[in-house]
């Protein structure tokens, strides 16, 4: 028996997506609250998780845009001391952050609420344009009349909420969450099995313990002996740690035809997309 762990971001749907729709909102809730200099702090946050997201897909940046990235990241490390001390990991993904930072570089500071409305306005935006890669909703669909069993290994969306007294970030897993699940309504509508969908809330990717975690829930599930197939678009936050967590087989979507790096020893096959798996 064969069992699939799918990612969903940028595998399934294209979330990374920050088109003009997606920044028009942003802008515009931004103008709605009052907040000077809107649109630059817009462009300075589309350009700050651009960098973020194509350092992540492996793509060479410029050196000014690496050391704009590296002081991003110090910057977001310092917002979110003591996530980092309460949970291990940072919450680099976090829009609410990224706002926050580029509105600092413009002498602007956010409230919460100023950064939950935006936040919410732009998630909301991208999950209206995001739909279904066409090729990856055939397979999902037919994964779900062959009744093959699959589940869902996705991200945390990082929502975060500021707190405005101690000019830090805080992380309530519960919330970010259901915020998430909210967004992937979709894949319920179409017949995902909501208890099949993990989220990485509070273990996050690329931790071992979230593709355990899927192993361990399958293993219970089933009551049988299976071959395990990871499918992802990331090398780093995907296939690595499930190779590592015992996934047997690893497939790169590699929709953009992104150069990889050839050093890496795992062994895995990579495709353009789903319609080019043999299944």
């Amino acid at each position: 028996m064969k069992v699939f762990f799918l990612d969903i971001d940028d595998c399934l749907i294209e979330t990374s997506r920050l088109g003009k729709n997606e920044l028009t909102a942003l802008e515009t809730s931004l103008i709605k609250l009052k907040v000077p200099n809107s649109s630059e702090i817009t462009k300075e946050f589309a350009n700050s998780f651009h960098c973020l997201y194509d350092r992540h897909q492996g793509k060479k940046l410029t050196k000014s845009d690496l050391i704009k990235l590296k002081q991003y990241m110090s910057r977001l490390k310092e917002l979110e001391t003591n996530i980092i001390h309460k949970f291990g990991q940072i919450k680099k993904w976090s829009r609410e952050v990224c706002l926050y930072i580029s509105a600092e570089k413009y002498k602007a500071k956010l409230t919460n609420r100023k950064l939950i409305t935006a936040s919410n306005k732009l998630w909301q935006a991208i999950t209206n344009n995001t739909p279904f890669y066409p090729d990856a909703k055939r397979f999902l669909q037919s994964l779900i009349i062959k009744h093959q069993p699959f589940y869902l290994i996705t991200s945390s969306d990082c929502r975060l909420q500021y707190d405005d007294k101690k000019d830090e970030f805080i992380y309530d897993p519960d919330y970010s969450r259901k915020l998430k699940l909210k967004r992937l309504e979709k894949f319920i509508k179409n017949g995902v099995p909501v208890e099949n969908i993990l989220i990485g809330d509070p273990s996050d990717k690329p931790s071992l313990q979230v593709f355990k975690n899927a192993l361990q829930k399958a293993k219970k599930d089933l009551e049988q002996p299976f071959e395990s197939i990871m499918i992802g678009d990331s090398l780093k936050n995907d296939l690595i740690p499930a190779q590592k967590a015992g996934i047997n087989q690893l497939i790169l979507i590699n929709r953009n035809k992104i150069q990889i790096n050839k050093d890496i020893n795992e062994d895995f096959e990579e495709v353009k997309n789903f319609d080019q798996l043999t299944f």
